[in-house]
């Protein structure tokens, strides 16, 4: 996977350190004050060449008295820069990427603090979102806005770890965020973990394994408000061992899973109330079929299974058992199982977890009753690497990092599941690109593209390097147009009359 960092040189770097007293500022001033403070100040700020800073200012960057004799905040744009050095500089200045995550959670916090703040967000959460209520849903769905909003700020305040945004969630009630869970406790057979369960061999434990990196993900994909994360989680384990087995990557339906594991008379149920995701790898192991994607695609509730009349997808491989590692401690069953290939997943959602946007996720006490499923796709020393099934907008691109210090958090060990297949045949004809949002050489390499496009750089002052580092979040993706009736403008798809 293709990251800033890379794209960088840090030899022809100066050092960091100059650039530190830039990010002990918050961000408080609207868009247009930053844009006024940056365009009066440009000439102040260091060069850049191919994204990063090629010299630095022979004088200190400017800064002006309050009456009190404070210092007031630096521009964005200065901000913008020190970022850049940040990951010229690979990420390493811990303080430093400290910094970046603050800003934006300064944006939210002062938006909480008057009553034109928080309707001034709900407006550009209702743009971002493109939803247009009535009046009296409006003045509900802010009232649930402002609470979420609250919740936001206060977790991203207590910790330093993780920021949380204002995401397509916070305008739903929690029993509306509950609907793009899927993990039904009720589903699960009497004891089916002590029975099921299994003890992996040892193996490495240490260093890191990315399956995204290695081209044995597909892109991230939305599960909408039926509750079938556990088709979701699932596919993620089956796609990625079928991968590494036979050398094609496939988007598998998770419309079959949905239709044809319930069906039994015994089981019959409605997978969008929720389901487990190794119920639906026994079912592949009966019938050794699974379509792909395209042939039976995804309608966001259970219907009819029609895997009888659907090509089978499994051409070089078949299913030989489901496998459901016990947990272990340190969490040592879910790297050994990583270590395979990407592994399904079920956990208690605590923390915030539904806006989350970005860095590594650390709940203390999260509990373990499983509320939403996943499918984990890699490790390294810090974190586990999870791929959701909210859509690439939600969260880091569609992802999500645990912390691995926190030995079983939110219960991520006890409901581990993958299916084991056997190569029948060679299967090199890939039907999706490894990335999300299917194009490989669209993608944003930095965290903080969205924030800076609603900035306005994508149109000025920073167009070169918008439209070369954050092609994403500016639009320029070819998959990634606006619905109609909608224009890019200022860094997002909103209607005309809101572009200025």
């Amino acid at each position: 996977m293709t990251v800033l960092a890379e794209v960088c040189t840090p030899p022809q770097v100066r050092r960091v350190d100059r650039y530190q007293s830039i990010l002990d500022y918050p961000l408080s001033k609207n868009r247009d004050e930053r844009r006024a403070e940056h365009k009066s100040s440009k000439q102040m700020f260091p060069p850049i060449k191919d994204g990063i800073v090629v010299d630095l200012p022979s004088t200190s960057p400017r800064k002006s008295k309050s009456s009190s004799g404070t210092k007031s905040r630096p521009s964005t744009a200065m901000f913008f820069e020190a970022a850049k050095v940040f990951h010229a500089n690979k990420g390493q200045n811990k303080e430093l990427r400290q910094r970046l995550m603050e800003s934006h959670m300064a944006v939210l916090k002062s938006g909480l603090h008057s009553a034109e703040g928080q309707l001034k967000l709900f407006k550009q959460w209702t743009e971002n979102e493109h939803k247009n209520f009535g009046a009296k849903e409006k003045a509900f769905r802010f009232r649930v806005f402002r609470k979420h909003l609250k919740e936001i700020v206060e977790i991203n305040e207590s910790q330093d770890m993780y920021e949380l945004d204002a995401n397509f969630m916070a305008g739903l009630t929690e029993e509306e965020q509950k609907q793009w869970y899927g993990v039904n406790i009720t589903a699960l057979p009497a004891g089916v973990e002590a029975d099921d369960s299994v003890v992996l061999s040892s193996g490495p434990s240490s260093g890191s394994k990315l399956w995204r990196e290695e081209g044995k993900v597909t892109p991230v994909k939305n599960q909408k408000s039926c509750g079938s994360c556990w088709t979701f989680g699932g596919m993620v384990a089956f796609e990625g061992h079928y991968a590494i087995q036979t050398g094609g990557l496939k988007r598998f339906s998770e419309q079959e899973f949905l239709d044809c594991t319930y069906e039994s008379p015994n089981e019959k149920r409605d997978g969008c109330q929720g389901g487990w995701y190794w119920l639906a790898f026994d079912m592949v192991k009966r019938t050794q079929h699974l379509a792909l994607e395209s042939d039976y695609p995804y309608v966001a509730r259970d219907g009819t299974c029609l895997s009888s009349s659907k090509p089978n997808g499994m051409k070089a491989a078949k299913m030989l058992e489901t496998v459901r590692p016990r947990r272990t401690a340190n969490d040592g069953s879910l790297v050994q199982a990583l270590n395979e290939g990407p592994v399904a997943m079920a956990f208690e959602i605590k923390g915030g977890f539904s806006y989350y946007k970005s860095g590594v996720l650390s709940v203390q006490d999260c509990g373990s009753v499983p509320h939403h499923a996943m499918g984990v796709t890699g490790y390294t020393p810090e974190f586990f690497e999870i791929k959701n099934s909210w859509g690439s907008t939600w969260g880091d691109g569609g992802y999500v990092r645990f912390d691995r210090r926190i030995e079983n958090m939110c219960g991520i060990s006890n409901w581990l599941a993958y299916p084991k297949l056997d190569k029948t045949g060679d299967d090199t004809d890939d039907n999706v690109t490894p990335t999300d949002g299917g194009d490989k050489t669209c993608v944003d390499l930095h965290t903080s593209c969205g924030s800076w496009a609603d900035y306005g750089f994508c149109t000025q002052y920073y167009v070169e390097y918008m439209t070369t580092n954050c092609k994403k979040s500016c639009g320029l993706c070819g998959d990634s147009q606006c619905p109609d009736g909608l224009v890019f403008c200022n860094g997002q798809c909103q209607h005309e009359h809101f572009c200025h």
